[in-house]
């Protein structure tokens, strides 16, 4: 018989080629590859060459870094080959200890760095160490920098000269009270640096909220003559007292030192709500000193094209650059502060100017609490209907009252027909007439209208006649106005039809009022549907005092629970509809379930994210079902404050079913006897299991009576099962809020896959 113990070993890197086993491990994430390194030596030290590309973006948290040490592991497999570097929450020594790792291992390869919630001391000697550790790292490709969250007291320049190939740099920190010393150690120090020139900087990310960065970024500019993005915001935020706010640096500043600037943002919203699309930088991002012809060239190839203003900035320069740059500009921003006072003097009228411009390359167009009125808008987009893609008409929001735009049928019937038009967003923009027909005749005239969002005090509803010019390329309609009940806004015959002619429908939002099951169970059959949110479910425990209010409640989640199974496209267990007080209801059951009986099952929905606000305790069966939709990868449920709260469930009699098993089957742990919650402990652990793609679920008022917060409950719950269950290992538990009510806790509890 062959010895088997003399034959020579011959391991799985040894089988195939270099290429395979590379392809291979491209399928494993960082973590399991360091993984893979532990089980034998010639792992340990041949990995690292087959994981190259799994590690071109580095990302390094607080918890790996301790006591100035990093997982050798983890350093084998750094090298040229990293490209992209992000250091999270990370204190000055672990900061320091990392970016002499990064130098050691060889990575001369990064372009791309960012510090997010990182602190560095603002003494001069740690400025000077920073800057000197940040320049050894990018004094061969890095490009792009990042620093966010991190305390201001910088000297600007000091870090940009220590980046000599920097193109792009994004500084917007944490504000906190300085000392006067921090400012006078800044301006001190950008004093020996004055004489520096950034040629090759062309994008400028800066958010500063205070005088010192204020000066820092005015010098900065005069050393830019390739700058081509600038984006800032004026100091404060919407809403903030007038004596709070400053001027944004001014855009004719800008084009004295920077000639080549063509996107420039100095609106006071862009960090909050407004992010720039992934085609909106189109030109290189490479720089180098030219000649004046050449630039001349540069500026009529790459002409201004991106302005977003701020209304009490500079107001007569704005009109100015308006007029002037009115034949390249494919993006206009008007953007004022909401919540002004009726006689506040920082707005000023843009009717006129709105009038009299032509912007025949306009693509988006946003205007928000600015003064302004929709003929003047209808002029401006009449002269570009050929290329406008997004608009944003928003009115002016006063202290003593909405401002209200209105839009008449002579308005629309002025309004040219918009070819490309694919978003539009209408806020306090009403119809003068809420009828269908006038909803029609703006539809009509979106051909290729792909986004519908309707927010506040805007009357447009959507019936069934209008669904023929929706079905087709409506793929996201977001309906804002809780001023309107929904089935005025949109019936559920409307839902229906959009069901039967096969929509193309992927996201539907509703904050209406009273959002009915009806129109919930309507929306579950669209096919192809993948997000829905819900802000209010009309619930009957809040209009209905005289009944029982548990017996409300289980109403409730029965209502709920057929919808989960609508979406699954199957019949929940133990049905019964003729416990249902509401008769339109019942019908609606045997409506929908004509479709879940036939003989051919439909597949389940491919909803991906599904967002409920004001639902019941969550039950056994609730949470169970919703693990069953194959697709689901994010769920937020708002459990209604009025929820029952049933005792802790450890047990499950297999033979119990329905959502009432919740409230008569439910076991409590003999440890914490008195101990109840809204939430079924079981059920979640079953939806954790049985979820393949969940990797973030978000509970908002989680309630728990005894002597643990839900949060502890949780975590104890799972944390028994996860030895026995794998899938219950990649998550953790989270707070986001906390609260206690008398003898409740009240948790905003999130969930996510690690």
């Amino acid at each position: 018989m062959k010895n088997h113990s003399q034959d020579p070993y011959v391991g799985f890197l040894n089988k195939f080629s270099f290429d395979i086993i590379t392809q291979i491990f491209s399928y494993l994430n960082q973590r399991d590859c360091l993984n893979c390194m532990k089980v034998c030596r010639t792992w340990y030290n041949d990995i690292p060459q087959y994981t190259a590309e799994n590690w071109r973006t580095l990302r390094i948290s607080s918890q790996e870094v301790i006591h100035g040490l990093i997982n050798q592991r983890l350093l084998r497999c750094l090298g040229n080959h990293v490209k992209n570097v992000i250091l999270i929450t990370m204190n000055q020594d672990k900061v320091y200890t990392i970016l002499q790792i990064l130098k050691k291992s060889g990575c001369h390869g990064i372009e791309s760095l960012e510090f997010f919630s990182c602190s560095v001391k603002p003494t001069r000697k740690d400025q000077i160490k920073f800057s000197y550790l940040l320049g050894k790292v990018a004094s061969f490709q890095l490009t792009h920098l990042k620093m966010i969250r991190m305390n201001w007291s910088f000297v600007l320049l000091s870090i940009l000269v220590a980046c000599p190939h920097l193109t792009h740099f994004t500084f917007r920190p944490n504000y906190r009270c300085g000392d006067a010393e921090d400012i006078e150690l800044a301006e001190a120090t950008q004093f020996d640096l004055r004489e520096k020139v950034l040629e090759r900087l062309v994008y400028l990310n800066i958010e500063a909220k205070i005088p010192s960065l204020d000066y820092q970024v005015q010098d900065i500019i005069k050393k830019c003559p390739n700058l081509r993005y600038y984006i800032g915001t004026a100091a404060g935020q919407p809403g903030a007292l007038e004596s709070l706010r400053r001027k944004a640096i001014s855009l004719g500043y800008l084009m004295k030192w920077c000639p080549k600037l063509v996107y420039y943002v100095g609106d006071c919203t862009y960090y909050y709500n407004y992010h720039p699309q992934k085609n909106e930088f189109l030109l290189p991002s490479s720089s180098t000193t030219t000649n004046d012809n050449s630039d001349d060239i540069y500026l009529q190839q790459y002409p201004f094209y991106h302005l977003a203003l701020c209304d009490h900035d500079n107001y007569d320069e704005n009109i100015d650059y308006l007029n002037k740059y009115q034949d390249t500009l494919t993006h206009i921003k008007l953007v004022g502060y909401p919540n002004h006072d009726e006689d506040s003097p920082s707005s000023y009228s843009y009717i006129s100017v709105l009038n009299r411009i032509q912007t025949p390359h306009l693509r988006i167009l946003h205007i928000e609490h600015v003064d302004f009125d929709l003929n003047s808008s209808i002029s401006l987009l009449n002269t570009c209907h050929a290329t406008i893609q997004e608009i944003y008409l928003g009115a002016i929001t006063k202290i003593t009252g909405n401002t209200i735009q209105y839009l008449d049928k002579s308005m629309i019937q002025r309004l040219k027909i918009l070819p490309r038009l694919c978003t539009l967003t209408l806020n306090h923009i009403q119809l003068t007439e809420p009828d269908e027909t006038t909803s029609m005749m703006l539809l009509e005239r979106l051909p290729s209208l792909v986004n519908l969002n309707i927010q506040e005090k805007s009357s447009f509803i959507l019936s069934v006649q209008a669904v023929s010019l929706i079905k087709d390329h409506i793929k996201e309609l977001k309906l804002k106005d809780p001023h309107y009940p929904a089935n005025q806004i949109i019936p559920p015959e409307t839902i229906d039809t959009l069901v039967s002619s096969g929509s193309v429908l992927e996201t539907l939002e509703f904050r209406l009022n009273n959002v009915t099951y009806q129109l919930l169970f309507s929306a579950a059959h669209l096919p192809a549907l993948k997000s829905l949110s819900v802000s209010w479910i009309k619930s009957s425990v809040f209009w209905n005092r005289s009944k029982n209010h548990k017996e409300e409640e289980r109403e409730n989640e029965k209502n709920l629970l057929h919808f989960i199974y609508l979406l699954l496209r199957r019949s929940p267990p133990n049905q019964d509809c003729s416990t249902t007080s509401s008769s339109s209801l019942t019908a609606v059951y045997n409506k929908h379930s004509n479709i879940i009986t036939s003989a051919i099952q439909p597949p389940p929905s491919n909803i991906e994210r599904l967002n409920l606000h004001c639902v019941p305790s969550l039950s056994f069966d609730m949470l169970d079902a919703l693990g069953d939709l194959p697709c689901l990868n994010q769920l937020i449920l708002a459990i209604s404050k009025c929820g029952c709260l049933p005792t802790i469930s450890t047990t499950r009699d297999p033979d119990t079913t329905g959502t009432d098993a919740m409230f008569d089957n439910a076991v409590s742990p003999k440890e914490y006897q008195n101990e109840m919650m809204n939430i079924d402990l079981q059920g979640l652990m079953s939806l954790l299991r049985k979820s393949r793609r969940l990797k973030l679920i978000t509970f908002f008022g989680v309630h728990s009576s005894g002597a643990r917060r839900p949060s502890e409950i949780i975590k104890t719950c799972y944390y028994k099962q996860e030895w026995t269950h794998d899938p219950l290992r990649q998550y953790k538990t989270t707070i986001i809020a906390v609260n206690k009510k008398g003898l409740l806790f009240v948790e905003d509890v999130v969930i996510e896959k690690c």
